[in-house]
């Protein structure tokens, strides 16, 4: 505003001196009411002379503004109150186009108020640019130095602000709509438990999963519905509470209080979205559930239960909160979810606590886009954010896109801010980095602008405010055009560190499943275990087997948070085996990455995992991975004495390979140790090397039998590999010749077909 009023005091050619400035300032933000008016009768008229021009076509927009918006939508608000609010909107985009580091509100803002908070048709937008083109050339008239491409930004972000709001807007309604059906569907549901006479006559024919359960929480009766709801027969249902068949922890705990209020206290309880085990099926199944108690007449009662199917429901929501939250492009959080975030952290914060938010500004994105166009610039948009993602990995609160060209990162680790220079440096280092994009190199350079408040001392949006005026203040040094390079994508390290940096956005997606490496008994081809291996489903690329990238992750420091997933899903596989398999089921080894073997976090993971999925610990295999470190492979005893408390066997990873403390192995307990391909790829052979290699292998696998663990060779990939496993009394392998990974589906099939089959129907099969 300061060099706002110096513009209209260079085109007077009059000199007004600081206090008379100061004076003008107040008279343009304190509007045109009679106490200001009366307030500022002492102005000099130099100045008033000045001011009169601009305040003249601030008045004369806003009466038009007014016109056009009463004409062409409903008003919840009268003409008085739509022409303050409307005059301070003016006021604010004079404002910018003099200087919009001073202005209070964007463009974009003013936009999205517009759409969301008066709750204009999407009509007005063309009539508010219809007003405001003249506007903003007759207030950047009376400049020095107008800017064309200023005014240009202007209508952009205030168009881009009202589309905005205007998406969230529909996004609200829609649902309010979804949870006025869920409401309808839970008062029919509790209307029915209520009824015992309704609920008795309709328990064998409803479509809906109903039982009976007694004074214990069990399961004493359960209709047809609920037998196809669940894919289980009656006998295997009846006995067992509700938490038996509810797949997550969280889940199963809501069950579990829902049932104990209306075990105690005789009420009506519901839960919504409860994520079941469901056999059968190959995607999730999502029931709500509604409980109450029935008094019987000899005092005693029992607890009506009603299930039903919003597997739809649930996904329609899902969906309706994704892109309510996320940003369509990068899948990000988008500005909505972090104004909401950060009016939560605020108010956690309490009256000591502080909250940081770094503002990183990527300005060569529009350039990129003018050059090659949107399709282009959307696509780096997204590797960039992936890698944001990766670089402020176990630090952020939360990464969003703030805007076209920006993105915000929540922080609310106090200890954090001994190092943020550290994540500053982190960021523009990942950033900076040449990303490889179809047939181009891009170089872009980002502006990071960082602030931290007191909890009570701002709101949510002026703590982006002032991130947003850091950042424009750090623009005019940083600020250059990319570096754009054509070249042909390779394969190699820099492919891999392309793909690393676009998991975290396939991980929230969903892109990634779990598919199971068959291992196999040499001597008679039994399937008894399978090895869970990550596969991505890339949009571009296809099915990818993704080992060496969480290998590098591991390498780097960078946590994924994929392995308590892992857990969970192989457990879940290994339960559902055991459900339909029975004695044949296969073992399910799933390998731990080394950081996480470094702390306590990997027992709490496993027993959370064996009490929700219920699976039977003997029935997972953790393998671990060396981690270079004096104790033992970089945990501490007492750790893998904890994990084998729990009963599931471990295995040694790269035994022979990168393990190399064998003075530790009579301390712990293990079940079996892994023998990598880098020694197996040679076995069989008669030249010199393979000879030694020979020799090598047998050594380790003697070892391991005089300490009576079992041994699985990987890598096996030839008849002459495997005769030299069945020679070495291997007592599982791995390879080519037993199979690469496949779906569950198929590791059940072959379990049922090829059980027992020959070694010779094994290989031809391979």
């Amino acid at each position: 505003m300061s060099s706002y009023v110096a513009q209209v005091h260079a085109l007077t050619w009059r000199p007004v001196d600081d206090t008379k400035r100061q004076m003008v300032l107040e008279a343009i933000l304190g509007g045109h009411s009679a106490d200001n008016a009366r307030r500022h009768d002492a102005v000099d008229p130099a100045a008033a002379e000045a001011l009169e021009p601009v305040s003249e076509v601030v008045a004369s927009t806003v009466d038009a503004w007014v016109v056009a918006i009463a004409r062409n939508s409903y008003l919840a608000m009268d003409h008085t109150q739509l022409r303050t609010q409307l005059m301070d909107f003016a006021q604010q985009m004079a404002c910018w186009l003099a200087d919009p580091v001073s202005a209070r509100l964007s463009p974009a803002l003013i936009g999205r108020q517009l759409a969301y908070d008066l709750e204009l048709s999407t009509s007005v937008l063309r009539h508010t640019l219809e007003v405001l083109g003249p506007f903003t050339e007759q207030i950047q008239a009376t400049s020095a130095h107008p800017d064309p491409e200023q005014r240009a930004r202007l209508l952009g972000g205030l168009a881009e602000g009202f589309t905005d709001g205007a998406r969230q807007r529909v996004l609200d309604e829609q649902m309010a709509i979804a949870d006025a059906v869920d409401r309808a569907h839970r008062k029919q549901h509790e209307a029915l438990v209520a009824d015992p006479d309704r609920f008795e006559s309709s328990f064998p024919d409803s479509r809906l999963g109903m039982c009976l359960m007694d004074d214990q929480g069990r399961i004493t009766q359960a209709n047809h519905a609920l037998e196809i709801l669940l894919g289980q027969s009656g006998d295997r249902i009846v006995g067992r509470t509700l938490t038996d068949f509810v797949l997550n922890e969280d889940d199963a705990r809501q069950v579990q209080r829902a049932c104990e209020e209306v075990l105690r206290h005789h009420r009506t309880v519901s839960c919504d979205a409860i994520e079941l085990l469901a056999l059968g099926r190959d995607c999730s199944l999502w029931a709500s559930m509604t409980i109450t108690w029935v008094p019987d007449r000899d005092g005693s009662g029992h607890a009506h239960v009603v299930m039903d199917d919003v597997t739809d429901s649930h996904l329609w929501h899902s969906r309706l909160d994704q892109a309510a939250a996320r940003d369509d492009t990068t899948e990000l959080p988008n500005r909505q979810c972090l104004q909401r975030r950060l009016d939560d952290v605020l108010r956690a914060a309490g009256p000591r606590g502080t909250v940081g938010l770094c503002v990183v500004g990527l300005d060569e994105i529009d350039s990129i886009t003018g050059a090659l166009g949107s399709t282009v610039s959307e696509n780096l948009i997204k590797v960039l954010a992936s890698r944001l993602r990766g670089a402020t990995g176990g630090v952020a609160d939360l990464v969003a896109r703030h805007d076209r060209t920006s993105f915000c990162v929540v922080i609310t680790d106090s200890a954090m801010w001994g190092r943020v220079d550290e994540l500053v440096e982190n960021m523009s280092g990942w950033l900076s980095e040449t990303v490889h994009l179809g047939d181009y190199e891009f170089a872009v350079m980002p502006r990071i602008g960082v602030v931290r408040a007191a909890a009570g001392a701002v709101t949510a949006e002026e703590l982006v405010l002032r991130a947003e005026q850091v950042l424009q203040h750090t623009a005019a040094s940083t600020r250059r055009r990319p570096v754009i390079t054509e070249t042909r994508r390779g394969e190699g390290d820099q492919w891999r560190s392309h793909l690393l940096a676009e998991l975290p956005a396939g991980i929230d997606n969903r892109e990634l499943e779990l598919a199971y490496i068959p291992i196999v008994d040499p001597h008679d081809a039994t399937l008894a275990g399978a090895e869970a291996a990550v596969h991505w489903r890339h949009p571009e690329h296809g099915d990818l087997r993704i080992d060496d990238l969480l290998t590098m992750a591991d390498d780097i420091g960078l946590d994924l948070g994929l392995t308590p997933w892992m857990l969970q899903q192989a457990a879940r596989q290994a339960r559902i085996w055991w459900d339909t398999l029975g004695s044949d089921t296969p073992f399910v080894a799933i390998n731990i990455p080394r950081r996480l073997t470094q702390g306590d976090r990997l027992v709490d993971d496993v027993r959370t995992v064996l009490t929700v999925s219920r699976a039977r610990p003997e029935h997972l295999r953790l393998g671990l991975n060396h981690a270079g470190s004096p104790t033992w492979r970089g945990v501490k005893v007492e750790h893998l004495v904890s994990l084998s408390a729990l009963g599931i066997p471990l295995r040694l990873n790269d035994f022979g390979s990168s393990f190399e403390r064998f003075d530790l192995l009579p301390q712990v307990t293990i079940e079996g140790i892994a023998v990598p391909p880098g020694l197996t790829s040679r076995l069989g052979g008669t030249k010199p090397e393979h000879q030694c290699c020979h020799a090598i292998t047998s050594a380790l696998v003697s070892m391991a039998h005089n300490l009576e663990l079992t041994v699985t060779l990987q890598g096996v990939d030839t008849l002459d590999q495997l005769h030299a496993a069945q020679a070495l009394e291997a007592r599982f392998i791995q390879g080519k010749l037993v199979g690469p990974s496949a779906p569950p589906q198929e590791i059940s099939r072959r379990v049922r077909l090829d059980a027992h089959a020959s070694m010779q129907a094994l290989v031809e099969a391979s």
